[in-house]
């Protein structure tokens, strides 16, 4: 469990759609709305939170490459240029259409991070 409740809930929220998705075909990625200067997306890094605990889980999903994920890890990390059949995108802020919003945390009390944050669906692919 993280120590961030809000990340435990999207965490849930993913699994299920892992679980319910082909294996290995869900790509996680994230909007790049609230970027500031040269540091990572704001959803970056709540979907790099979440990664980890599916990593942890051993659920398969994989993102697209990505320069600011390879230097918040240090290295390539889940990046595959494979197809997805399901594509859940996070968001900092309400998802704007056409995005199916899967979970959001309106508010915590982490104030490093913005709040809300959503994880949704982008429509279109299978579910």
């Amino acid at each position: 469990m993280h120590a961030n409740p809000g990340v435990g809930v999207l965490t849930e929220s993913v699994a299920n759609v892992i679980a319910a998705a082909e294996p290995g075909r869900v790509k996680i990625s994230w909007s790049r709305i609230g970027h500031s200067g040269e540091g990572p997306p704001e959803a970056l890094i709540w979907a790099v939170a979440v990664m980890l605990q599916l990593e942890k889980s051993n659920l398969r999903f994989f993102t697209g490459p990505n320069p600011h994920l390879r230097w918040m890890l240090g290295a390539r990390r889940w990046e595959a240029t494979d197809d997805p059949s399901t594509e859940l995108v996070f968001t900092v802020g309400t998802p704007a259409p056409p995005f199916e919003p899967v979970e959001c945390v309106e508010r915590g009390e982490n104030y490093f991070l913005r709040y809300p944050v959503c994880v949704s669906r982008v429509p279109g692919l299978a579910k």
